[in-house]
């Protein structure tokens, strides 16, 4: 399971959407599941697994589009590290990166071709492996 980065899992006061994730990892510990979290701040639920993305939640940065391009850069450059291509928890692990789809939206959007190839895990679920086809080449006129 993997949270944003703003607010603790579970969130003291607002994070609605943390509030759900925390919800779903105790439900589904309860139920005999096996659950890793990715979550920033402290551990606060009962995954058998907690990764901690950043010592601290990042609230103070909400809204704020600093944060944004620079995860764009840096899937960006994963991308052009990684041949093979990458995955969501690709991303996740080597840059931090909670929105890997939103990244490759805004990235194909400024002219970057990124194909999607679905390929299939051990457990049998299918997700997206993201592969630079292209860099993007500027025409200067002299």
């Amino acid at each position: 399971m993997v949270a944003p980065p703003y607010y603790p899992v579970p969130p003291q006061a607002y994070g609605g959407t943390e509030a759900v994730v925390a919800g779903l990892v105790d439900r589904l510990v309860s139920r005999g599941h096996h659950v890793t979290l990715f979550a920033a701040g402290p551990r606060g639920t009962t995954a058998q697994e907690f990764v901690r993305t950043s010592e601290r939640t990042l609230s103070a940065r909400l809204g704020e589009a600093i944060p944004e391009v620079v995860n764009a850069a840096r899937v960006l450059g994963l991308l052009r590290s990684r041949p093979q291509g990458i995955t969501a928890i690709d991303a996740l692990a080597a840059v931090g990166s909670f929105r890997l789809a939103a990244r490759i939206w805004e990235l194909r959007h400024d002219g970057y071709v990124i194909k999607s190839k679905p390929e299939t895990t051990a457990s049998g679920k299918t997700i997206d492996r993201y592969v630079l086809e292209e860099q993007l080449t500027l025409d200067v006129a002299s």
